[in-house]
């Protein structure tokens, strides 16, 4: 049996299919998201996972990693692993999709993150870094982030949290 599309009952259940995705987006992050796809751009990182912790390993005081996706989902942790409290590192999401942090992202140094598809951290997420965290949905030159000195816009866009709506 076939449901017209247009008879309130089908747009009815349309739009509950579609409210149960808009009300628990992260539902999907269970546990099993951690960034994927990266690629080092410029200083040296080198990554590995063990399932559930993704850990980064930054060997200069400067890097930038592309990653396809960056979410972390509940249970997961991405430690990163620097040089020291000052150094950082930027991590650009070169995919289509909204950063979900649902679990842990650690780090004695500087974190930030640019997605242009958003970033969204959830009431299960933490972020906790000895330096710097600049969660951006724009974007941002890789010349002003790479001087010894990190020339960071001021203005940075609202980061949509499921704590503060």
């Amino acid at each position: 049996m076939t449901m017209d599309r247009n008879t309130p009952a089908a747009r009815l259940s349309a739009l509950l299919a579609t409210t149960a995705l808009v009300l628990n987006p992260l539902a999907a992050l269970a546990g099993d998201a951690i960034p994927t796809n990266g690629t080092v751009v410029s200083g040296t990182v080198s990554y590995g996972s063990d399932g559930s912790t993704l850990t980064v390993t930054q060997g200069s005081d400067r890097a930038i990693v592309n990653w396809g996706s960056f979410s972390i989902g509940t249970g997961n942790t991405v430690n990163f692993v620097q040089p020291s409290k000052t150094s950082a590192i930027l991590n650009r999401v070169t995919g289509s999709m909204t950063s979900e942090i649902a679990g842990s992202l650690k780090a004695n140094g500087g974190v930030y993150l640019i997605n242009p598809n958003g970033i969204a951290i959830n009431g299960t997420g933490s972020v906790k870094v000895g330096g710097g965290s600049l969660p951006r949905r724009s974007t941002l030159r890789m010349t002003t982030f790479w001087p010894a000195r990190l020339n960071l816009p001021a203005m940075v866009p609202p980061v949509r949290s499921a704590m503060t709506g």
